[in-house]
């Protein structure tokens, strides 16, 4: 076996026994039989690259020979420090255990599978649940949050087996740049400039799961990609892939999708991309002027951390670069612009392969931005309205006034809510009701064969502990947070500490395994169609079909009626583009 690397971290301390495969070219993966009875091969890389920025080549397992080591995480890619998730470790097993970091071999996959399907037990092989991470295109990993052998022996007790692949790829400025410089090399190693490294990464990610998820006992042809928050967001961004990115045949990387937790994308301008290089050329000491392989070489030759340390405070959120040669050549007028709603049409004009969509949020999404400031807890009406005065109605009082008004005076259980929960659900509106409505609904009109459902989370977070809002407890009690659902799909084992959550994660994990198998109904979870738009409520005991409303009720309503266009660019603007100016009040 290979040796481990210093800072490598075998799983999740879940070793039951060693399980070895072995491909037709002589290549032999040792992993492992968790305690959870399912087979996990971990680190297995997809593809290399041969510089920092360049385009990534997929590495066809069939060609690789010899001993690899299957038993532990690889690496993650070089990425700035992230204290959000930290707010999240009472769901998930280990999360703030450190993890290893190296660039140029980040570009893994880790696969969990039933062993019986390992002995070709499985006509045709298992549909596949593909996973891509979130972390605003800047942070994240496959490993700990997402680990999947719990899902994988949740679907084998349904008896609905399925394999679970989880994704890594490149983030913030390592995976999301774009210059005239490197569009110049590109074309002079005869490639098609690619402007988004990142995505494309996920790109060859799902076509390695398509050639070789056989091996495995996959089926290649039945893969579901799944994503939240920014994975999610690279779901749309993988949909609207064009032909020079590969034939039909290589675009069709998966039959279904869900969508968790997503705005729509708001591509960047490549002059934020050719501005930032230029930043980044001249922290490092280099002339604007200099020859394009000087700027290269010079960048190429820091370390990566230091490169990230130089954007880190003025990047929140890396998102794509509009890009012709990836998207149709309308999205760079029509999304160009990062203060701009997203065109909703555009997005919603899915090609003919993928057949399922589904697309959801969490009540509370925007309780997780608020929860890294301590004085979010203590916002007073006053100042909620101001903000809302300043980023969102651009100055008028009166706007400001039907907006929040709009906002119901008590929560759901009867009590008073609070400045800070009222402005949570503006931001959750703007940021992702209202695009995952209108997203569904225009699916649902302009594609009648493809079946999409709609999806809300509306059980709150019960866990224990120093709440949001001061005297409630738990880090983020009381709220339905934005990633709250992905310890509920990889039905992580703190779900069982509370019967409703426990019950909500049943409902959700039963659901999303019935999702992979392309069962239409997954459990009574019902297709949205234009003359029955509802979604189901997943709230332990409580869930079922309920309507999904117009686009645009309360708060939203409110947006349209006040300003139809100005004011809803704005709030999507300043709850969206840059989360971080929603602490702007703060301040």
């Amino acid at each position: 076996m290979s040796t481990r690397k210093n800072g490598e971290i075998q799983s999740l301390d879940n070793y039951g026994g060693p399980c070895d495969l072995q491909t037709d070219s002589g290549l032999r993966l040792h992993g492992f039989v968790s305690t959870h009875g399912v087979a996990n091969f971990l680190n297995v890389p997809y593809a290399v690259f041969p510089a920092r920025f360049r385009t990534a080549q997929l590495l066809d397992l069939t060609v690789l020979t010899g001993d690899r080591d299957a038993s532990h995480y690889g690496p993650r890619c070089p990425q700035p420090d992230d204290a959000v998730h930290m707010l999240m470790q009472h769901l998930f097993e280990k999360l703030p255990m450190p993890q290893y970091t190296e660039e140029f071999s980040c570009l893994d996959v880790n696969i969990y599978v039933p062993p019986q399907a390992l002995a070709g037990g499985q006509d045709g092989g298992l549909p596949v649940f593909a996973w891509i991470h979130g972390g605003s295109f800047n942070t994240g990993d496959n490993t700990t949050e997402f680990d999947g052998n719990h899902l994988v022996a949740r679907s084998m007790r349904l008896g609905q087996p399925i394999v679970v692949v989880t994704i890594n790829y490149r983030l913030n400025v390592l995976g999301f740049l774009t210059s005239a410089e490197l569009d110049a090399e590109a074309r002079a190693a005869g490639e098609t400039p690619v402007r988004n490294q990142g995505l494309n990464d996920q790109r060859l990610a799902l076509q390695w799961i398509r050639r070789h998820i056989g091996s495995f006992g996959g089926d290649g042809r039945r893969v579901t990609v799944a994503g939240e928050s920014a994975g999610a967001s690279s779901i749309h961004c993988l949909l609207k892939s064009r032909p020079q990115f590969g034939d039909d045949d290589d675009r069709a990387l998966f039959s279904g999708a869900l969508i968790c937790s997503a705005p729509l994308p708001v591509l960047r301008p490549r002059s934020d991309g050719q501005a930032l290089f230029d930043r980044l050329v001249a922290a490092a000491g280099v002339r604007t002027d200099a020859p394009a392989p000087t700027k290269l070489a010079v960048l190429r030759s820091r370390e990566a951390q230091e490169l990230i340390a130089l954007v880190a405070s003025s990047l929140s959120v890396s998102f794509p670069y509009a890009d012709e040669a990836w998207f149709d050549e309308d999205a760079s007028s029509s999304n160009n612009d990062n203060n701009s709603t997203p065109d909703t049409s555009y997005w919603a004009q899915l090609p003919t392969w993928c057949r399922r969509v589904a697309v959801g949020h969490t009540a509370d999404e925007a309780a997780l931005f608020f929860s890294q400031h301590a004085a979010a807890a203590a916002v007073t009406e006053t100042q909620a309205r101001q903000y809302i005065q300043k980023s969102v109605c651009a100055g008028s009082a009166a706007m400001a006034a039907v907006i929040w008004d709009a906002e119901p005076l008590q929560d759901a259980g009867g009590s008073t809510a609070r400045p800070l929960r009222r402005l949570v659900r503006l931001a959750t509106n703007a940021m992702m009701v209202v695009p995952a409505r209108a997203f569904v609904q225009a699916v649902a009109t302009s594609a009648p064969d493809t079946d999409v459902y709609m999806y809300s989370i509306d059980l709150p977070d019960p866990f224990p502990g120093r709440g949001l809002e001061g005297a409630s407890p738990g880090p983020l009690h009381g709220f339905a947070w934005h990633s709250f659902g992905n310890a509920l799909v990889f039905y992580q084992p703190a779900c069982q500490a509370d019967a409703q959550l426990a019950a909500t994660a049943d409902r959700v994990s039963e659901a999303v395994v019935g999702l992979v198998h392309g069962i239409r109904a997954p459990g009574g979870w019902l297709p949205l169609t234009p003359a029955n738009a509802r979604k189901m409520s997943w709230k332990g005991s409580d869930s079922g079909m309920v309507a999904a409303g117009p686009v645009g009720d309360g708060v939203a309503a409110a947006l349209q009626a006040a300003g139809p266009n100005a004011a809803w660019d704005s709030a999507y603007a300043a709850f969206c583009v840059d989360p971080v100016r929603i602490m702007g009040l703060m301040s």
